[in-house]
């Protein structure tokens, strides 16, 4: 595939979940690329602002409730993850009016002082193998299911597809695979705030340094495997 060069795809938001004001540009063409950029970056800029002054964590509960949406068109049960769902929870996470909820980001972002995702011209082909690999491992039901979510949590943010809210979302994947299979969702304390982010960033570095190397990866699945654990236990009062 030539660089830059963006791939026939299913991460295309079904016209009954766009806006109304989604709709009509979804007919009528998309915006002046300059333009779309300069909105996606403000809207970058706000929500960012806004979540500087309260825990990352803070909202992750009342976000729940969007599992329950993700069924399939025909309304059927699956343990399998199509990439519409995933834009379904995102659009959710930021809002349907949004100028990035539920779409693939067209820009580069960049992530704290020291992280640069991937260029956006090869998301879609990224988010198409996690998709890929996630009902494959889903369907096999050989890699625990801790591990999967822990993997696919951490391979959502590493790639980075939106503008904005992949941290949430990619914690709303985590908890829909968990519930998917019987298990409580994870509701993370803001006591283990900095260990969260330690381990996701240090598995980060590790994959972008050395590829084939787990050491931080490995603390990231037991961090994440403990923190299920915790969650399936019942919460006792004084």
């Amino acid at each position: 595939m030539e660089s830059g060069q963006v791939p026939e795809d299913d991460f295309e938001m079904p016209e009954e979940l766009l806006s109304d004001e989604d709709e009509e540009e979804h007919h009528q063409g998309a915006m002046p690329e300059g333009r779309q950029r300069k909105q996606e970056r403000h809207a970058e800029h706000m929500v960012r602002s806004m979540e500087r002054a309260s825990s990352p964590f803070s909202g992750d509960r009342e976000f729940l409730p969007l599992i329950g949406t993700t069924t399939m068109p025909d309304g059927k049960f699956t343990i399998k993850i199509p990439s519409q769902t995933i834009l379904q929870l995102h659009m959710g996470v930021l809002g349907r009016r949004h100028a990035g909820a539920g779409r693939l980001r067209t820009c580069q972002v960049t992530v704290g002082n020291d992280f640069v995702p991937m260029p956006y011209y090869q998301v879609p082909v990224e988010m198409e193998a996690l998709v890929e690999w996630l009902n494959r491992e889903l369907t096999s039901r050989v890699m625990p299911i801790g591990e999967i979510a822990a993997r696919a949590s951490h391979q959502l943010v590493y790639v980075h597809p939106f503008i904005d809210g992949n941290g949430r979302t990619s914690r709303l994947i985590m908890n829909l695979i968990m519930e998917r299979h019987g298990f409580l969702p994870i509701i993370f304390d803001e006591d283990v705030r900095d260990e969260y982010y330690d381990l996701l960033e240090n598995a980060t570095k590790e994959k972008e340094s050395n590829p084939t190397e787990e050491k931080h990866m490995k603390l990231w699945i037991q961090f994440i495997c403990f923190q299920m654990q915790c969650a399936q236990e019942p919460e006792t009062g004084i």
